[in-house]
């Protein structure tokens, strides 16, 4: 599950980046003004963060195991871990 959303925070970055390089260019190319890029950026911003808490909500359940007891074991030898 944490490897879906790392792939989704790096297809955030990844649209971040293009919507400020078009940004960029847009001061040459009379094409691209009609974009709002300040929002595009905002709202990727936005996603990015919903995307990172959910990924942070989601660690304790992939690194802390259960033990046979029902107690919480944390992973402490990650040679093991596949």
């Amino acid at each position: 599950m944490l490897d879906l959303q790392r792939v989704k925070s790096l297809g955030i970055i990844g649209k971040r980046s293009l919507w400020r390089e078009l940004q960029v260019v847009s001061n040459e190319d009379t094409r691209l003004r009609e974009y709002e890029f300040d929002t595009l950026l905002h709202r990727a911003d936005d996603q990015f963060q919903a995307v990172e808490q959910e990924r942070l909500r989601l660690a304790p359940q992939v690194f802390v195991s259960k033990s046979e007891t029902g107690g919480d074991v944390p992973i402490t030898d990650t040679a093991d871990v596949r």
